[in-house]
C-alpha cells in the first residue's frame, strides 16, 4: 500500500524525493501558474451539488477502460451513497482540477485519522497536455501538508506516479488464527 509520509513543510517535502521528480513536479507546477487559460482547483464544499460533482468525476474516471468497466449502474449507485455519507461526517475530499472552467482530473479521497486516504483519479485526455494528474496531485500534496496531515495514503495499486511523488510500501498482512 503506497503511502507518502508527510512533513510539516512543502519545501522539505520536495527535498525528500528524488531530484529529477522534484524538478518535474516544480515545471509542472509553475506551467500550470503561468497558461494563458486559467488552470485552477478547488475542493468540493456544496452539499447541493454533491450528486453532479460525483457524476463529473465518475465521467472522468470512465475514460480509464478499466475503470469504465468498474462503473457499472450499481457501483456508481454505491459510490454516490458513500460520498454522501462521506460529506455529511466530514470525511470527503473531492478535489478538482479546472481547465478554462472544464474539469479535467478529479481525485476522490478521504480525510480520516490525520490521514488523505487517495480512493481513486480521473483524467480527460484532451487535456493530458496540461499534465492535470500531476498538477493536482501535487496541489493536493500541498494542501495535505498545510493542514497538518501525516501521511497521504494511495491504499492500493503499484502506479508508477505513485511512487514518483515519494510513495514508499507498507505492507499490509492479514492473518487468520484458528483455534487449536
Amino acid at each position: 500500500s503506497p503511502l507518502i509520509s508527510l512533513p510539516s513543510d512543502w519545501e522539505v517535502y520536495l527535498s525528500g524525493i528524488d531530484k529529477k521528480q522534484r524538478h518535474e513536479i516544480r515545471r509542472k507546477l509553475r506551467r500550470a501558474g503561468e497558461s494563458p487559460v486559467p488552470v485552477t482547483w478547488h475542493l468540493h464544499q456544496d452539499p447541493d451539488t454533491l450528486d453532479a460533482a460525483m457524476d463529473d468525476f465518475m465521467r472522468l474516471m470512465a475514460n480509464d477502460p478499466e475503470k469504465h468497466a468498474f462503473l457499472t449502474p450499481p457501483m456508481r449507485a454505491f459510490i454516490h451513497q458513500v460520498a454522501r455519507c462521506a460529506f455529511e461526517k466530514d470525511c470527503l475530499n473531492l478535489a478538482f482540477l479546472e481547465v478554462g472552467g472544464q474539469k479535467a482530473a478529479g481525485y476522490l479521497s478521504f480525510q480520516y485519522l490525520n490521514r488523505l486516504w487517495v480512493y481513486n483519479s480521473g483524467l480527460d485526455p484532451a487535456f493530458r497536455e496540461q499534465s492535470p494528474g500531476w498538477v493536482l496531485l501535487a496541489n493536493l500534496i500541498q494542501w495535505a501538508i498545510n493542514n497538518q496531515f501525516s501521511e497521504l495514503d494511495f491504499m492500493r495499486g503499484d502506479e508508477e506516479y505513485k511512487y514518483r511523488f515519494g510513495a514508499e510500501d507498507r505492507f499490509i498482512v492479514r492473518a487468520s488464527l484458528s483455534p487449536g
